[in-house]
């Protein structure tokens, strides 16, 4: 399943967006949040086009929605949140400014501990990588 998803591993962004002056130092993977919703009993229906939101339903309720949108999907966050050291926009996508956030930490859950974004030879899928190209 993780293939089909954005991050290939799960982890976890702690918020805080003042840790680090790009302001990107937030959220958690898709796969987090697949997993930690799944739990709760939610399915998956996928991602806005501009992949900022994602999209979850009760299970109980996940075939009527199912059956009207086909198909699952989730895109790469079109977002340009970027920021420099005085909080100007610098309007990099995230693949692009991802070098400004490498030394920060995540939670790996598939490995059970704690992480530098830099550690990971390959966050995205050939898929995922594609929206950026």
């Amino acid at each position: 399943m993780k293939n089909l998803f954005t991050i290939l591993v799960l982890i976890v962004f702690t918020f805080n967006t003042n840790a680090q002056d790009s302001n990107l130092y937030f959220g958690a993977s898709l796969n987090a949040f697949i997993c930690m919703l799944d739990n709760k009993g939610y399915n998956f229906l996928g991602t806005s086009s501009a992949g900022v939101n994602a999209f979850f339903v009760k299970k109980e309720y996940f075939s009527i929605f199912k059956s009207n949108i086909g198909s699952i999907k989730s895109f790469p966050s079109t977002a340009r949140e970027c920021r420099d050291k005085n909080g100007m926009l610098t309007h990099e996508n995230l693949l692009t400014a991802l070098h400004k956030i490498k030394e920060m930490e995540v939670f790996d859950f598939d490995e059970n501990r704690t992480k530098k974004i830099k550690d990971y030879k390959k966050l995205y899928t050939d898929n995922w990588m594609s929206y950026f190209e």
